[in-house]
């Protein structure tokens, strides 16, 4: 049976990387002066929206990430939970150190955005996970313990 993960992890290596590269950008996009963010041709969605969807590619790279390297259901929601709420908090904490203001309404925004992005994801894989067994007429496996276990009766 093929894992629901098999088709991503070649790709473990560049995933990564890639990853990285956005977290850089969002903290740097995240950490201009307001006077930079004036003269930006930025859309006209509001700061909260675009919080909103700016965490769930973050977080939904993060999971990719994740997935690649293998991680199970379990400990890929709870390390994006955690990994997310802490950068949002720290996000919205050091704003002010760059002329710009902290908002809780951003910080919600950034929570929803991670929450979608997880429960998007993973309806995602538990999709492709049921696909890929009813292809070969077999149960879908448990994503929180490896496939090739034999069990003891």
């Amino acid at each position: 049976m093929i894992p629901p993960a098999s088709w991503v992890q070649p790709f473990r290596r560049p995933l990564t990387v890639v990853c990285a590269v956005l977290w850089i950008a969002a903290f740097a996009a995240t950490h201009v002066s307001v006077a930079t963010i004036r003269k930006a041709p930025l859309p006209s969605l509001g700061d909260s929206v675009l919080h909103l969807i700016g965490y769930l590619g973050l977080t939904g790279a993060l999971l990719l990430t994740l997935l690649a390297h293998g991680r199970c259901f379990r400990r890929r929601t709870i390390t994006a939970v955690a990994v997310m709420a802490v950068y949002a908090t720290v996000d919205e904490y050091t704003q002010p150190l760059f002329g710009r203001e902290a908002a809780l309404a951003e910080w919600s925004a950034n929570l929803v955005g991670a929450a979608l992005a997880i429960v998007i994801f993973e309806l995602a894989v538990w999709a492709i996970g049921r696909r890929h067994a009813a292809k070969e007429n077999r149960p879908a496996p448990c994503q929180d313990e490896p496939a090739n276990i034999d069990r003891a009766p």
